[in-house]
């Protein structure tokens, strides 16, 4: 039984790496949670509930924050690039344009 959720850990690693869009991280981690649950001898329905609700609920409130965050640290490396070098503004696609013309 420990090695279904240290598959379900290792698989989501993969899976968050490949696609990169911050959601299997947030199940990697009620994972990681579930299977110590499990080292604590709780039950299976237990270890499971725990699994999707706990990371359910950090889809829900941290992901957004994370993101958002994210979001500003990428405009000002974005702003910094094109003050450097000016002639990027030609070369970028018009939301990275929007975001540029924000100030």
């Amino acid at each position: 039984m420990n090695w279904i959720w240290i598959g379900v850990i290792l698989a989501l690693i993969i899976v968050e790496l490949v696609s990169l869009n911050f959601t299997a991280v947030w199940f990697v981690i009620s994972s990681i949670t579930s299977y110590i649950l499990l080292c604590m001898g709780k039950n299976y329905i237990v270890q499971v509930l725990a699994f999707f609700i706990i990371g359910v609920l950090l889809i829900v409130i941290l992901r957004p924050k994370i993101i958002k965050k994210l979001c500003k640290k990428r405009d000002i490396v974005i702003k910094k690039m094109v003050k450097k070098h000016s002639f990027l503004i030609h070369l970028v696609p018009h939301e990275l344009r929007d975001i540029l013309n924000k100030d």
